[in-house]
């Protein structure tokens, strides 16, 4: 067969789930955020207060004094001091209660509620949600990507920059954040689980295809038919009714339903069908090409 420059691409990335992270971090923070509200309120502890002060200077000098001996938030704005008191152990409370939860949801379900709601899911390699293990170490690492006051500025930065768009908490526990739908695939990401630097371009003289994936050669023959006799000495098998078939017919692959790679657990490879030339090809790391099935 000649040579042509394949339809498709080979697969996406499938970290390159960076906005929806976004989101779900949000989320988190949100749900963080009300379980501290929830807290404090329903503990019957706090209070509310306001003072008038002749300036800036003024208010910030009330702050500090009124840190020194009541727990909670004290602000100035507009020449007044607004003060929110409560007992800190409610909110340690709260924060104990979301670190947990994190964990155990992030283990069990393979992602946090922020990421359930926007369809992604934390796995490994070989595309397995991660279990309590490594979603502890996941969630605690947070104290490095979350350095920054509390804000995701290293883990940000990480997951933009890097190669499987990983924090530090996914490199130490070898996870990766990806599509709901990737769940149970093994993962393939550039530079990261496979080398291919860009689109592959066509490919060159090849063999014939091979069988589509699923579809083997025909079972065992049965006994030849009854008129059938073996040849004279030195006579070849012919062609005529009766004689045996010089080889098995083989059984075509029906056209698939759908476009697009698809995983071959048998293979250990990205297949797909190119409608153009009505045959099978799979992603080959090696040479970074979409080249004919495997025989």
């Amino acid at each position: 067969m000649t040579g042509y420059a394949p339809t498709y691409g080979p697969p996406a990335d499938p970290t390159n789930v960076i906005g929806r992270r976004i989101g779900a971090w949000f989320i988190d923070l949100l749900v963080f955020i009300v379980l501290v509200v929830a807290a404090v309120l329903l503990s019957g502890t706090w209070a509310v207060d306001s003072v008038a002060v002749s300036g800036q200077t003024a208010g910030d000098n009330y702050c500090q004094e009124w840190n020194r001996t009541h727990e909670g938030a004290c602000s100035y704005s507009n020449g007044e001091v607004t003060t929110f008191e409560f007992e800190q152990i409610y909110v340690n409370g709260a924060f104990l209660l979301n670190l947990v939860g994190y964990v155990v949801i992030q283990g069990v379900t393979g992602a946090s509620l922020g990421k359930l709601a926007v369809g992604l899911r934390v796995i490994d390699e070989q595309g397995q949600r991660i279990g309590i293990g490594k979603s502890t170490i996941r969630t605690l690492l947070w104290v490095v990507d979350g350095i920054v006051c509390g804000l995701p500025v290293v883990g940000g930065v990480l997951i933009v920059s890097t190669k499987g768009h990983r924090r530090v908490g996914d490199m130490a526990a070898s996870t990766y954040v990806v599509d709901k739908h990737q769940v149970g695939h093994p993962l393939a990401i550039p530079g990261v689980t496979v080398a291919w630097p860009g689109t592959p371009g066509g490919y060159g003289q090849a063999p014939g295809y091979g069988p589509a994936p699923g579809y083997g050669q025909p079972g065992g023959y049965g006994q030849a038919p009854e008129a059938w006799q073996p040849p004279a000495v030195g006579q070849q098998p012919g062609a005529t009714p009766g004689s045996f078939p010089s080889s098995p017919p083989v059984q075509p692959a029906p056209t698939p339903p759908g476009d697009g790679p698809t995983w071959d657990v048998a293979r250990n490879a990205y297949i797909q069908y190119d409608r153009e030339q009505s045959a099978w090809v799979q992603w080959d790391g090696t040479s970074q090409q979409w080249l004919p099935i495997d025989q």
